[in-house]
């Protein structure tokens, strides 16, 4: 039984997700009051996700390139972690995009990050360890997207997801 806090979002996020709201919590400073209820907390980081993501810009540049909200903060999810400047996630955006568009090809993204959350958040955490479900994050066994965001992405990472600089990259190397 998935819990609900009466966003219209929760409806799409998938149930084969790990961490059911990871990629929603939006990044942003927040007060909280002793004593403050967990409920109060989880609601005010998605009401903050729903004013700064469900945006009409947003929501339709997602439908001008075929995203869902879903595939879109998985993508920046990947591009947060994996970029280490804000210049850098246009470009690793782009690679990530024309390898989802040359799936023939490049039918896996193969991402660093990506492996390290399948089995370092995922994996160690299951009580029954069941490397299916931690590889549906890893890009080196699953083609494609991962099944889910990988942390919270924030707004830049959002952006360089929804506007990749236009390249012909299909690698990039980390240092």
């Amino acid at each position: 039984c998935k819990k609900s806090y009466g966003f219209e979002f929760e409806d799409d996020i998938p149930e084969n997700t790990f961490y059911r709201l990871e990629g929603y919590i939006f990044p942003h400073t927040h007060e909280f009051y002793v004593g403050e209820k967990p409920e109060s907390v989880v609601k005010r980081f998605l009401r903050d996700f729903q004013q700064n993501v469900m945006i009409s810009k947003y929501t339709e540049r997602m439908e001008e390139m075929g995203m869902t909200l879903h595939e879109t903060l998985t993508l920046a999810s990947v591009i947060q972690k994996e970029a280490s400047t804000l210049e850098d996630m246009y470009k690793v955006s782009s690679v990530f995009h024309n390898r989802l568009k040359d799936d023939h090809i490049f039918p896996k993204l193969q991402s660093d990050v990506t492996y390290y959350y399948a089995y370092d958040e995922v994996l160690d955490y299951m009580d029954i360890k069941d490397e299916k479900i931690a590889n549906g994050y890893n890009t080196y066994e699953c083609d494609g997207l991962p099944v889910g965001a990988i942390t919270n992405p924030g707004i830049d990472a959002i952006r360089a997801a929804l506007y990749p600089d236009e390249t012909n990259y299909y690698y990039f190397v980390g240092v």
